[in-house]
Order: structure tokens, then sequence, then C-alpha cells
């Protein structure tokens, strides 16, 4: 939500502080958190663990995926950071980068790339 947050700032064109970015800014926070409470039967507090990541069935790393995958800043804004070493996203989207890099390291060890 932080970065949600930041790109707002960053592509909105409204003033820092003005009441209509605050708003926006709500209306964001809040939409990824309904997203993210469409998962009901889970523990939201507890870590995650290698268990959890590595079951491509459990619905952590299945939201994770499919956050990735909505065309927004997520996508974009991880990749560039990724590709030209900006490091100013480490803080905000490193943990992410982080969860999403052991989804995918779990899930290709099945697989045998030549």
């Amino acid at each position: 939500m932080m970065e949600a947050r930041q790109q707002l700032k960053e592509t909105s064109g409204c003033p820092e502080g003005s009441q209509l970015l605050q708003e926006a800014m709500d209306n964001i926070c809040g939409t990824w958190q309904s997203i993210a409470d469409l998962i009901t039967d889970l523990d939201k507090d507890a870590p995650l663990t290698e268990e959890i990541l590595k079951d491509p069935s459990h619905p952590v790393p299945q939201l994770l995926l499919h956050f990735y995958s909505l065309e927004c800043y997520l996508y974009k804004t991880l990749n560039n950071a990724l590709r030209f070493g900006d490091l100013s996203k480490v803080d905000s989207l490193g943990p992410y980068n982080k969860v999403m890099y052991e989804i995918v390291r779990y899930g290709s060890q099945g697989f045998n790339f030549q």
C-alpha cells in the first residue's frame, strides 16, 4: 500500500496534501485491502512459511500472483526497479519481491530447464 500511495502521488497531478489526493489514496488502499480480504479462512498475522510458498494451491501465493498479474502499478514498478536497479523501491517492494522469488523458485523445482 505504501507503493500504491507513492505511485498515485507521482502520477495523479494533484498537489501534495490535497483532499482529492488523500481521498484517492484512501480509495486505492481500500480496494487493495478488499481484494486481500477475499481470503477469509486464513490467519493473516501468521508468518509466511516455506510450506505456504511451496503450495501452489494455497490462497496466499495465489493472491500474490494475482496481484502481480493485474495490469497496475505493481507489475510495472517492480519490473522497472529490478531492470534498472532502483534501490528506492527496496523498502516498499523488497518484501513482495522476495516472496515472489520464493514462489517462482519453489514452483520451478519440478521442471528441468535445459
